[in-house]
């Protein structure tokens, strides 16, 4: 039998982000996902995320992602980068289904560019 992996503990620096936005190259690796857009506390969406969480569990709110994406692209322009694009990852580190609204932890991710070269990241 294969060792369990703990993310949280193995790949801190993935899982376990400090509270400021900073750069973080991802390696290549396996994940389950959902793909859409619009609002996520609409009723598909929780259909959605209780799925992948019954397939893979072992988010400030999402009230807040506005105002996290907001610092992240300000601390992209202080330091050099672009945003590559709209597309962004959300990496659950909490069950909405067993976690208060106010303990949910979420890292947010998206792709940037380099502001200089250009170059993609």
């Amino acid at each position: 039998m294969s060792k369990k992996i703990v993310y949280k503990k193995g790949y801190k620096q993935f899982y376990m982000p400090k509270t400021q936005p900073g750069i973080v190259e991802v390696r290549r690796m396996a994940f389950l996902m959902i793909n859409g857009s619009g609002d996520p506390n609409g009723g598909e969406f929780v259909k959605a995320t209780e799925a992948l969480y019954s397939l893979s569990y072992a988010v400030g709110s999402f009230d807040d992602e506005p105002e996290s994406f907001a610092r992240m692209e300000a601390f992209c322009i202080e330091h050099g980068y672009i945003r590559a694009s709209k597309i962004h990852r959300e990496i659950y580190l909490s069950d909405p289904r067993k976690t208060g609204p106010t303990k949910l932890k979420t890292v947010l991710r998206f792709p940037v560019i380099s502001a200089d070269a250009r170059t993609c990241i």
